[in-house]
């Protein structure tokens, strides 16, 4: 994964969020501390969870998409015998069960939750219903329903099994949209139980890995120090194919103009079948500046996503 030390106005900071700030309350931080306007955040974290939670400055923003829809790890504990309202240690407790699965129990269940699966999400979540968000209306104590959705879960492991604590630890890799609350709801009913996440910590998000992540109560130091190591732009579009183009062409791109595929081979240029065929290819410079996210269409190369570095 390539880095950066010398320029902090262009490219990825990942952050160890810790226990009780709001994903937003750490954009908002990170924003005052390096003096950076252009911030964002690629995947919320719910105020109790912890981990891994990549931040976009500059133009890496525009790259924000690309890091949201990657699969993602997290470790979470499960425990079991009472659900809540919230799905997690937040809420009020909706249901008890004096059952406590067995771990052989627990793991027979878990093949039922791998691959493709439909995920109803929980009411206390950001998604909207009839213009509102849904944890709005289920704090007012609102009667609504929200669909399931398809998500897909790569990985379940059971790290862990305490049946006299009544919990048990897991590992999941799953996709964008996976509700994890949800998750371990889904497994304690299976499970012939209730029960409600009480940690939950993300490890990994597409390219980034917690062992990268800085605390947040270190960044300071760091910053004043000035050792912020940022991630580059390309660090999260090693899965798209890469074109090399002359001043020329990138001088074009910049203006956002389409270029010609018959006219640039009848100079000689090459275009590489990957490059043809891709939905989407970087364009970059000889010394791998990124100037665009371009695709073929009737015949053009045009402009998707322009970069000024």
């Amino acid at each position: 994964m390539k880095k950066q030390t010398n320029d902090i106005s262009n490219g990825w900071i990942v952050i160890n969020k810790p226990l009780g700030k709001t994903s937003s309350q750490v954009v908002g931080y990170v924003r005052r501390l390096l003096g950076i306007k252009k911030i964002g955040h690629a995947g919320t974290l719910d105020p109790l969870a912890t981990g891994v939670l990549p931040l976009a400055l500059g133009e890496a923003c525009k790259l924000i998409p690309y890091v949201i829809g990657a699969s993602k790890t997290y470790d979470f504990t499960l425990r079991w015998g009472t659900a809540t309202t919230t799905e997690d240690a937040e809420g009020r407790i909706s249901e008890t069960s004096d059952f406590i699965p067995s771990k052989k129990e627990v793991l027979n269940v878990i093949p039922s939750f791998l691959g493709n699966i439909q995920q109803v999400p929980p009411k206390y979540s950001a998604l909207k219903v009839d213009g509102k968000r849904a944890y709005e209306l289920a704090r007012q104590d609102k009667d609504f329903i929200l669909a399931s959705r398809p998500v897909h879960i790569h990985s379940l492991k059971l790290l862990k099994h305490d049946k006299n604590k009544k919990e048990s630890s897991f590992e999941v890799i799953c996709s964008k949209g996976t509700y994890v609350r949800s998750l371990a709801r889904d497994i304690a009913k299976k499970s012939s139980s209730c029960g409600h996440v009480v940690t939950l910590k993300r490890t990994h998000v597409g390219p980034f890995f917690i062992e990268n992540a800085i605390l947040l109560e270190s960044l300071e130091e760091i910053v004043h120090k000035e050792k912020v190591i940022l991630f580059s732009l390309l660090s999260v579009l090693d899965d798209i194919p890469a074109l090399v183009i002359g001043e020329h062409i990138a001088q074009r791109l910049g203006y956002g103009q389409k270029i010609s595929i018959k006219t640039e081979i009848e100079k000689g240029f090459i275009f590489p079948q990957e490059i043809l065929k891709a939905p989407v290819f970087k364009c970059l410079t000889k010394d791998h500046t990124l100037v665009a996210l371009a695709k073929i269409e009737d015949g053009a190369m045009r402009v998707d996503r322009g970069f000024n570095l």
